[in-house]
């Protein structure tokens, strides 16, 4: 049973290193699908962004902090809205006409819990390293995400293209501490939800019609930045309770590649970790 863009409120978070003009195109772009709201949570101190998107209808902008973490402004998103459907976007990723509508055709039903799209890159001009644009475990790390052109249920989605039902999800579904911050490259606010989910019995959808442009920034265009998100990701992994299966792809020779070249700060981030958490629990 498919939902009306007017049942779905669209929440897109916008923090203080974002390119403000991309934006207000992700606002706009999102504003002219229709749906029952869009709450922009911004911890930006741009007043001049804030005048820009005012004059957009059905728009309401609710501030934060700049240490607050991305799970945190979610959830503050969630809390604001309205209606029981919730759509999630990045500031960086502009959604294609119909983005909206294609998430739509799966909420509302009964086991679905979540739905989620394509998040294709839209490189900077800068030149990327090869592995970076050639294997699907490195996008993955850049917040991109393809899983090909069939709708089938997964694991996951990613956060910044994604649609909630809030009747089967807690009040608060994001991880509040969790989600990239100044300063903090941990990301992986929406895992605890896509397993709570999965165990209750709910399915996660990926819709290969629901596909947003993902702007990727220069200053990530190298091996420094990506071994310290992938040092980040390592943490995640420690802290993760439950298991998600394994996405529904096969890995590529410059998958494997890429996964050697990390190999040594993905593990040095779950060992620093470990040792945090057990640090923590004999404090305790």
């Amino acid at each position: 049973m498919s939902v009306d863009t007017k049942d779905v409120t669209v929440v897109i978070v916008v923090c203080p290193l974002d390119d403000h003009a991309l934006a207000r195109e992700v606002v706009n772009a999102t504003s002219n699908q229709k749906p029952a709201e869009v709450v922009v949570v911004s911890s930006t101190e741009n007043f001049e962004f804030a005048r820009r998107i005012a004059s957009i209808d059905a728009l309401r902008v609710v501030r934060v902090e700049q240490e607050t973490p991305l799970g945190f402004a979610r959830n503050l998103g969630v809390e604001t809205s309205t209606t029981r459907f919730v759509a999630f976007l990045d500031s960086d990723a502009v959604p294609r006409p119909g983005w909206l509508e294609a998430l739509c055709a799966h909420l509302g039903e009964d086991d679905v819990a979540a739905v989620g799209g394509p998040v294709l890159p839209v490189w900077p001009e800068s030149r990327a390293p090869v592995l970076f644009r050639h294997s699907a475990s490195a996008q993955h790390f850049l917040s991109m995400f393809d899983l090909g052109n069939q709708t089938i249920s997964v694991s996951c989605v990613l956060p910044g293209n994604m649609a909630i039902d809030r009747k089967v999800m807690e009040s608060l579904p994001f991880d509040s501490a969790a989600g990239r911050q100044v300063g903090s490259l941990i990301g992986a606010e929406e895992i605890p939800m896509m397993i709570r989910s999965r165990e209750a019995g709910y399915q996660v959808i990926y819709e290969p019609r629901s596909v947003v442009d993902h702007h990727t920034r220069s200053d990530r265009m190298n091996w420094a930045w990506m071994w310290r998100r992938v040092f980040a990701a390592g943490r995640e992994s420690a802290r993760q309770r439950g298991v998600l299966e394994p996405l529904p792809r096969r890995d590529s020779i410059t998958d494997v590649a890429f996964k050697v070249v990390v190999a040594v700060p993905y593990c040095l981030g779950k060992l620093v970790e470990i040792g945090s958490l057990r640090l923590s629990k004999d404090r305790k």
